[in-house]
């Protein structure tokens, strides 16, 4: 299983300012995609459709299959969707890390 961890901004939780403000200072060319969600959150926000909230720490999980039999699942969590389980996986990954770094040298010299 693989942590995939993501910067992409979540735009509905932005407020009507805060979205016209990023359409204005936004990079249409190198961010074409994110330019985009923002004119599609502002048409919404338009008329009258509420902004989509996710839920504390939601982790979809996807599977992709890399070779004939084996499939890998990944979590990906957003940053700007709960920074707080993004952190987590952060610490808990280089927790994992170092645990493995510390018993791979440890297993060599002893």
């Amino acid at each position: 299983m693989y942590l995939v961890f993501t910067s992409e901004p979540n735009y509905s939780q932005y407020t009507h300012e805060e979205l016209l403000d990023v359409l204005e200072h936004i990079d249409r060319d190198k961010c074409h995609h994110r330019y985009q969600i923002v004119l599609k959150e502002i048409d919404n926000r338009n008329k009258g459709i509420s902004p989509k909230t996710g839920s504390k720490c939601k982790s979809p999980i996807s599977s992709v299959k890399k070779d004939d039999n084996v499939v890998i699942k990944a979590i990906t969590v957003k940053r700007s969707e709960s920074p707080g389980c993004f952190w987590l996986g952060i610490v808990s990954y280089a927790t994992f890390s170092i645990f493995v770094l510390f018993t791979l040298i440890w297993n060599t010299y002893t």
